[in-house]
């Protein structure tokens, strides 16, 4: 076991942990929105933190843990950090469509740390909708990867890349298709993972509260997450890392 202290606080984990995993494992918050369980990944940079003795900030996502160790998540330096980060983010971040901002992870760091938008954006009417359950709003995304690793790595159907480079990367379906003209299985797991709600269901509404069950449709019994509203089921996730499916429906 390594010791280690975050925000004063001493914990005890598992050697080999990311400053994330740890911080998880004692219910404490990093922010993060490209973090992807068991990947490398690392884009997004919200995740930096404090480490006494050392004059920069560390993505918290990849800098593994030593003993006696002392973090700080929330001092003054990651903090303004992030607020700077997440303007940055909203300069050019599009408007959601009724409900949907809720799925929105930037969104709500963006309201916690008090950064409103640059402006209200109209809803993008040029979205790509040709999907029948799924819909793409480009202006929505901010190149996280995660779509990219849930659909390639994570369920090894290659549809989803990156095109370009530099300021002109953007996600691409089957080199350049429209999404529902592409090869796509509709298993969901690029919807469940997007932090901005970029890629998100057609019908997408929030829930009253969650349900964690098992699905019986197999001897299987994968670990699902369930939104309810007025006592009908209107959504279904896995729970990252979580069940003999490790949050993959």
């Amino acid at each position: 076991m390594i010791n280690i202290v975050i925000n004063g606080t001493g914990i005890s984990t598992d050697e080999g942990q990311t400053i994330l995993d740890a911080a998880k494992s004692a219910d404490m918050e990093i922010p993060a929105l490209c973090h992807y369980e068991n990947h490398e990944n690392g884009t997004c940079r919200l995740c930096m933190v404090q480490v006494k003795g050392n004059p920069r900030l560390v993505p918290s996502c990849s800098t593994q843990i030593s003993e006696g160790m002392e973090i700080l998540t929330e001092s003054e330096k990651p903090r303004e950090y992030r607020k700077s980060l997440l303007t940055m983010l909203m300069q050019d971040h599009g408007s959601h469509e009724g409900e949907k901002e809720e799925k929105c992870s930037l969104h709500g760091y963006a309201e916690e740390y008090g950064i409103e938008p640059a402006a209200v954006r109209a809803v993008n009417s040029s979205a790509d909708r040709t999907h029948p359950g799924i819909e793409f709003d480009a202006s929505l995304c901010i190149k996280c990867g995660k779509c990219v690793i849930a659909c390639n790595d994570e369920q090894g159907n290659d549809v989803i890349g990156f095109r370009s480079r530099g300021q002109d990367l953007y996600i691409a379906f089957d080199s350049d298709r429209m999404l529902g003209e592409s090869s796509c299985k509709s298993c969901g797991a690029c919807v469940d993972v997007c932090p901005t709600g970029a890629l998100i269901e057609k019908d997408w509404v929030s829930a009253d509260r969650s349900v964690v069950s098992m699905c019986p449709y197999c001897a299987v019994g994968c670990t699902i997450e369930y939104g309810v509203r007025s006592e009908k089921i209107v959504w279904a996730r896995g729970i990252e890392g979580q069940g003999v499916n490790e949050g993959k429906l």
